[in-house]
């Protein structure tokens, strides 16, 4: 079983060279299934935080996603996406404004993909754990005092894979970078880091290795 993993693109706002990247990705392994572990979407606009007032309107940003996604979907037409928080802050203003769960639409209908994505918290192969991370400990941390071997995103300018054995068994951490546009203004916040985002992916073989491989830029 191979696992292509990747994190983060936050659509529409991805690199321009992400697309091509992700394609040659699959030509190259051949993956058994793909795994997006979360901030598929950025939805910049409707965000507790600060809006910039030189981005898309929220409609706008929709209709600009949407685009994007049309051209994962044509790579990818059978996906795991692991929920991130991003993804989710569509339903967290739901909540906040008090409207049910039976009158919110799927996220397969809000980006008009078909069944063959599967929306999800979290997903195990191999008895790894698929997650985004919003709110946990680091990748090797999780798998370290678990063991079962974690694979996350979330951590843009982290990619890393780290291994631990015991007696009866190995497990890994894995963070699997980004696939962001750094320039874009959703991203302006990260100026002043010192550390910026790493782009790739990873690929996972039966559980029991991870290969990170990063986009040449």
């Amino acid at each position: 079983m191979k696992v292509l993993a990747f994190s983060c693109m936050h659509l529409p706002y991805q690199s321009k060279h992400a697309f091509a990247f992700l394609k040659t990705m699959q030509r190259l392994h051949d993956p058994d299934v793909v795994v997006c572990l979360g901030d598929l979407i950025d939805a910049s606009t409707p965000s507790v935080h600060a809006h910039n007032p030189d981005m898309p309107s929220a409609g706008d940003e929709l209709i600009q996603t949407k685009k994007a996604i049309k051209k994962l979907y044509k790579i990818f037409p059978e996906m795991t996406i692991t929920m991130g928080n991003h993804d989710n802050r569509y339903l967290r203003h739901a909540f906040t404004a008090g409207i049910p769960s039976d009158v919110i639409k799927t996220y397969n209908d809000i980006l008009g993909v078909g069944s063959g994505w599967q929306f999800v918290e979290e997903t195990y192969i191999d008895n790894c754990r698929y997650l985004h991370g919003t709110g946990c400990s680091k990748a090797h941390l999780n798998a370290f005092s678990s063991g079962v071997s974690h694979i996350q995103g979330h951590l843009h300018s982290q990619f890393s894979v780290e291994y631990r054995a015991t007696k009866y068994n190995r497990v890994f951490g894995a963070t699997v970078g980004c696939l962001v546009d750094n320039k874009a203004l959703a991203f302006i916040y990260g100026k002043p880091f010192r550390w910026k985002p790493i782009l790739g992916c990873g690929i996972i073989t039966d559980g029991r290795t991870c290969e990170l491989i990063p986009m040449e830029l």
